[in-house]
């Protein structure tokens, strides 16, 4: 079942959000929605994706457990994942495609979804919980692209993922979501 589906499975409302970055990837994302609830944006951690969150069922998943609090739930998937695989100009056949690092990660992907999130719920700031490459991301886009820093209320790390030499994400992605291709 496809994130929303799983959602909805529990009985909760369920949105796909499409954000299409400066770079042309076009980052399919997931909403719990909690209409003026306050803003939180989960981020997956390598090889995963927003599915990695609804991994039980509602009495011990945090997401649900932090909607029934309040919060307007947001899932990322990163570009290159099983939900991220789409991209103005390229397709997954051409190998440029692949040609992507955690900087354009943090550099594109974690602002443009920052940047709808805080359009759609009319907010100015928003808490991120990120685990590996989701914590990462953040430090990456409040680094680089400063004026992030006041948007990112809190940034909550699970596990933060620091610096992976030698890895091709091409083949890593590939393996991880061959089975879903």
């Amino acid at each position: 079942m496809r994130t929303t589906e799983i959602i909805r499975y529990w009985g909760y409302p369920a949105e796909e959000h499409k954000v299409t970055t400066k770079d042309g990837y076009i980052l399919t994302n997931f909403r719990i929605p909690n209409p003026g609830g306050y803003p939180l944006l989960f981020l997956h951690g390598l090889t995963s994706s927003s599915d990695c969150f609804l991994g039980r069922n509602p009495s011990v998943d945090i997401v649900f457990l932090l909607w029934k609090r309040g919060y307007d739930i947001w899932l990322w998937n990163a570009r290159g994942n099983l939900y991220s695989r789409e991209h103005v100009n390229l397709t997954t056949k051409q190998s440029k495609f692949y040609q992507f690092s955690y900087h354009e990660m943090g550099l594109y992907d974690t602002p443009a979804l920052i940047d709808h999130i805080l359009a759609e719920t009319d907010h100015k700031t928003l808490i991120t919980l990120g685990h590996s490459l989701g914590s990462t991301n953040v430090l990456i886009a409040t680094s680089l692209r400063p004026e992030y820093q006041t948007k990112v209320r809190l940034n909550i790390m699970w596990g933060q993922g620091c610096l992976i030499n030698h890895i091709r994400l091409r083949e890593v992605l590939t393996s991880v979501y061959s089975s879903y291709m």
